[in-house]
């Protein structure tokens, strides 16, 4: 067997430690793997323009690169020699250190390390001394000076030393700054910025691009920075902690063209911008190389191909005005968005065309796939849907209307649901939903279905569809619970003579300084447990029982607004025109199917109490006091 090889230990001043083992271990013959070094000390030098000769510096000088100017003079060169001693490992008890992760910056600018939390580490003289020395040759491996720019490093290690030796464990992570150099700061190049045409939005909600989004209007409001000139700034040059030096470009400089405005635009300038901003809400316009701000815009039509969709905030204020009102021609074209705080259409709107603003007024027809969203919609055909606070038609072709009130000139035909409903002249085959008038001037078709619906409340701030799903899971666990307090009543009562004899026999072999059984303190234990349990049960149906009283109470509540609901003609009734009121709870609907020439202005829901027994039914009256005031009677 041949004889182990043991490496001799070396004193050596080396600015490349470990690289140096590979040399050493070809001229011993030990492999390089049981070689390692001791860092017993190191010297930094330095030369700069005014010193081209190296400055030896001891550790205690070393804050001189803690100067900022100093360290960042770019003819700066720092160097470090390391005195240490190579040994073999195999001869020499490895120290049980915590693990330890070192990481750095993309700019290697700064280097943090974390101390894992450890109960296998073991305290030893020097301890913190021993976790530098770790830290240390992992730095002097990657080319980073040490000793440099570490400022509370020693502290750190020293309070993890002490932590260890006072609870012989690591007893949490430790995350610290090992060294940090200076970050460059970059230049900032000038920049002219159009802010207002950064606000094209032009991805759906599908992250599809939308072709028809093209910012032919761009809102602004008061104040707001429509154009901003970036003025060019120089940046910070930077070192990291290899000592490398890190310049920074100079700025890129573009001269500011010059920018003429009209008397609503602001321009404001700094040291470091000139902004022009917003006097007023509206538009921005540029016309004849003038910037303005303009809050009503006239186009002939709005269409993919002219214009695309315009899109402006309604706190923009901004009007737009369609003139197009030739009856073969949309005015909004197909696929097309308009949004505003106010919408004038001549003509008409296409198919999936959307119109979003405070107040529209449409002169023409919409198309049965358009869309109209607003506070105040004024149209002249609806074919299509509108949805708003106020809703007027002169006719109505098989449309749908939700608003909170409506008044229509005629109806062929659709849907409509809001508050309050009124009809000049109603023809057939329409559903109108209200929650707390429908009143029509003359009645001219069949198959309506005239409407007064409790569940609208919800729409009004009240959680019908809450308060009844709330009162379901009541009921049905109302209907399980009584069986479990009857079961746990049963268990207790048929206990309760034992377990009294349990106690007492507890409390006598307490007086006598005897400990009672397991058995027993266990038995009185689960008896208590049980008890517990059942009153806490019982508490909870109580609870949930006045719940339920309460949420009855609140629907009923709710409900009887529709005991003042009314279904208005005026005219006579022509038969196969349906008259219904739908409650919520319990689910009720209570229908009338109206016969021709019949006289009956009014129609409203009556609550009578039949021995107890809740019913309802439709009542009919001629009492000319109940029909609400038309405009032309006032």
């Amino acid at each position: 067997m041949s004889e182990i090889v043991y490496f001799t230990p070396i004193h050596a001043d080396t600015k490349t430690p470990h690289q140096d083992i590979k040399e050493l271990s070809k001229s011993s013959g030990v492999s390089a793997e049981f070689i390692d070094f001791r860092l017993i000390d190191f010297t930094t030098s330095y030369t700069n323009e005014k010193n081209p000769n190296p400055i030896e510096l001891s550790k205690d000088k070393l804050k001189i690169f803690d100067d900022r100017e100093f360290y960042l003079d770019p003819t700066l060169n720092i160097e470090q020699t390391y005195h240490v001693e190579y040994y073999d490992t195999r001869r020499v008890p490895k120290p049980v250190l915590p693990r330890i992760n070192i990481g750095a910056n993309n700019s290697l600018t700064k280097v943090v390390a974390t101390i894992s939390a450890s109960r296998d580490a073991t305290y030893e003289t020097g301890y913190d001394n021993l976790l530098y020395e770790y830290i240390a040759k992992q730095l002097i491996r990657v080319g980073i000076l040490i000793g440099i720019r570490d400022y509370d490093l020693r502290q750190t290690l020293t309070r993890v030393s002490s932590v260890l030796r006072i609870k012989e464990m690591i007893d949490t992570d430790y995350t610290f700054n090992v060294t940090i150099g200076v970050d460059p700061r970059p230049a900032v190049d000038s920049e002219l910025i159009y802010r207002y045409k950064n606000k094209i939005n032009n991805i759906d909600k599908n992250d599809k691009i939308d072709h028809a989004a093209r910012g032919y209007v761009l809102g602004v409001v008061v104040d707001e920075i429509i154009i901003e000139y970036i003025k060019p700034k120089a940046g910070g040059n930077g070192r990291n902690v290899r000592g490398e030096f890190l310049k920074t470009q100079d700025p890129k400089e573009e001269a500011l063209k010059e920018i003429n405005i009209s008397e609503n635009i602001q321009r404001l300038e700094d040291d470091k911008t000139i902004k022009f901003i917003a006097k007023k809400a509206g538009f921005v316009s540029e016309e004849k190389g003038v910037f303005d701000i303009k809050d009503e815009l006239e186009v002939t039509e709005v269409s993919f191909r002219q214009t695309g969709s315009i899109k402006t905030e309604m706190n923009s204020n901004v009007s737009i005005v369609i003139k197009e009102d030739d009856i073969f021609k949309d005015a909004i074209g197909s696929g097309v968005v308009v949004e505003a705080k106010e919408v004038s259409v001549k003509g008409s709107v296409a198919a999936n065309a959307k119109v979003v603003a405070e107040r529209v007024k449409i002169g023409g027809q919409t198309h049965a796939k358009a869309n109209i969203k607003a506070k105040d919609a004024e149209i002249a055909v609806h074919i299509g849907y509108v949805e708003a606070d106020e809703v007027r038609i002169d006719r109505l072709e098989g449309g749908t209307v939700v608003a909170k009130n409506v008044v229509i000139k005629s109806v062929v035909g659709g849907s409509i649901t809001a508050d309050k409903i009124t009809i000049e002249t109603l023809g057939s085959n329409c559903t109108i939903k209200a929650l707390e008038l429908i009143d029509v001037k003359f009645l001219r078709g069949m198959n309506n279905k005239f409407i007064i619906d409790a569940s609208m409340m919800q729409d009004k701030g009240y959680d019908v569809e809450g308060h009844v799903k709330r009162m379901n899971e009541i009921e049905d666990k109302m209907q399980k619970m009584p069986k479990i307090l009857e079961k746990h009543k049963h268990v207790i009562d048929s206990n309760k003579d034992s377990v009294y004899a349990i106690k007492a026999k507890i409390e006598e072999l307490s007086k006598s300084n005897v400990i009672p059984p397991v058995t027993f303190m266990k038995k009185l234990k689960e008896y208590q447990q049980l008890v517990g349990e059942y009153n806490a049960l019982l508490r909870e149906y109580n609870s949930i029982k006045f719940e339920l009283n309460d949420l009855k109470t609140e629907l009923d509540i709710m409900q009887n607004g529709i005991l003042s609901a009314k279904v208005v003609n005026r005219s006579n009734w022509l038969e196969l025109n349906e008259v219904k009121f739908i409650l919520v709870d319990p689910p009720t609907e209570v229908s009338y199917l109206t016969k021709q020439n019949e006289m009956a202005r009014v129609m409203k829901l009556a609550k009578i109490n039949d021995d107890g027994e809740i019913k309802y039914e439709i009542r009919k009256s001629n009492d000319l006091n109940l029909l609400p005031k038309l405009k032309e009677d006032s």
